[in-house]
């Protein structure tokens, strides 16, 4: 069995429709070609197109892509890469698998991997990764009940008096919660830069800015993401990204991402977007997040699903890797994978 592998050039387009033809099932989102330009095409920090192929008889038969990421440890700029679409043909597992997922992983110090399948987690578990996934949190806000959820009612009712208490309790120096004004609206807030450096000030993070978000959240070509801008006084204070999924019976809001320096803040922030659902008649509110952001969530009134994604990372530095994922520190959210 001959093959090579060789990073992706334009031309591959039409060869890589074919192969996905064979992996995904129709409609899937992975036939889109514009969302295929979009992922590996367009990302602002690619210097080279950040996708892999395996060829063999002149037809691609494998692939192995990855966005570029950035971590912040100790104000150290570190370059990583974030693994998505790994798809081989059954009959190329194995060393050719190897192979192609090596010429993506030796390009960087750190990498990592989400939303993975239980293949791809055995897979990158032979490779000696770290399985973080038990420090993801799958979170959930039931707004609206109907049918057979109408037996957690009064969980729900327990849980809307919590945020209430959560509101009476949070007292800050110009008032109560009433000085602070929550906006919607589709595009990002122009003050979200001095929010973005406050945030990344920290021991670790992961790095963005406003070009990744417009790249991430505004170019995105089949998927509508909205901003929820918290001000007091006209300045901004935080942010939350979410997307709605709608089907004829329900409107989930899923929060994708999020930036706000201040915990206080951040949980009032909460609050006043789950009143913004509320209001808007969302069935629920979802997201997906690790640490202490998740007891956030929680304290507040977002109860825990079962945790689905997989997340790994790689770090050829010991000493790197230690000082970032120890503790809880690894700052993962959804938005930070290809997921949603």
């Amino acid at each position: 069995m001959r093959y090579k592998i060789r990073r992706a050039v334009f031309e591959d387009e039409d060869l890589l429709m074919s192969f996905r033809e064979k992996i995904y099932p129709p409609d899937h989102k992975s036939l889109n070609r514009e969302y295929w330009r979009w992922k590996f095409l367009k990302h602002p920090w690619a210097k080279e197109i950040p996708f892999f192929v395996l060829i063999s008889d002149g037809k691609i038969v494998g692939t192995q892509g990855y966005w570029p990421v950035r971590f912040n440890i100790r104000e150290q700029l570190i370059d990583g890469a974030m693994l998505i679409d790994l798809r081989v043909l059954d009959s190329f597992k194995g060393l050719p698998a190897v192979k192609l997922y090596r010429a993506v992983q030796s390009k960087y110090i750190v990498n990592m991997g989400a939303s993975l399948s239980e293949d791809a987690r055995r897979f990158f578990n032979s490779a000696r990764w770290v399985d973080l996934s038990d420090q993801v949190s799958d979170l959930y806000y039931l707004l609206k009940l109907t049918g057979a959820e109408s037996s957690f009612i009064d969980k729900v009712k327990f849980a809307v008096r919590l945020v209430e208490k959560k509101i009476k309790k949070m007292k800050f120096a110009g008032g109560i919660s009433s000085e602070y004004q929550l906006k919607v609206g589709d595009n990002y807030p122009e003050s979200i830069e001095s929010l973005l450096q406050n945030i990344q000030s920290g021991a670790c993070s992961t790095f963005k800015d406003v070009n990744w978000l417009r790249w991430r959240y505004e170019q995105c070509p089949i998927y509508k993401y909205q901003y929820a801008s918290f001000y007091s006084e006209n300045n901004l204070k935080g942010v939350l990204i979410f997307r709605i999924q709608s089907t004829p019976s329900r409107k989930v809001c899923q929060i994708v991402d999020f930036y706000c320096p201040q915990e206080d803040v951040f949980m009032l922030l909460l609050v006043k977007f789950i009143e913004f659902c509320q209001n808007e008649n969302f069935s629920a509110i979802e997201t997906k997040t690790t640490g202490n952001i998740a007891k956030m969530f929680l304290e507040i009134g977002f109860r825990k699903g079962e945790n689905s994604l997989g997340l790994m990372m790689h770090d050829k530095d010991k000493c790197l890797f230690d000082e970032f994922v120890q503790s809880c520190l690894f700052p993962f959210v959804i938005g930070d994978s290809d997921l949603w």
